[in-house]
């Protein structure tokens, strides 16, 4: 689970790179989640959240899944 100040800290990312106003708060959700399974899992420490988001922004206007969002890795 996602503390707050890491949680603060994403969305304080994905608003200044732009994101933020391309993603509906489902998908910013399933972001979090997606980003607290991989941190359980230990794949954290090969990304920083810069590069994750670089490259969900870079999938984007496909729809944001799990499984979009990982096969943007």
């Amino acid at each position: 689970m996602l503390r707050l100040l890491e949680v603060l800290e994403l969305l304080k990312l994905l608003e200044v790179l732009g994101v933020l106003g391309m993603l509906r708060l489902l998908e910013v959700l399933e972001l979090l989640g997606l980003l607290s399974y991989l941190r359980y899992l230990n794949y954290l420490r090969y990304l920083s959240y810069l590069s994750y988001l670089r490259c969900l922004a870079l999938a984007h206007p496909a729809p944001l899944g799990v499984s979009s969002a990982l096969a943007a890795l």
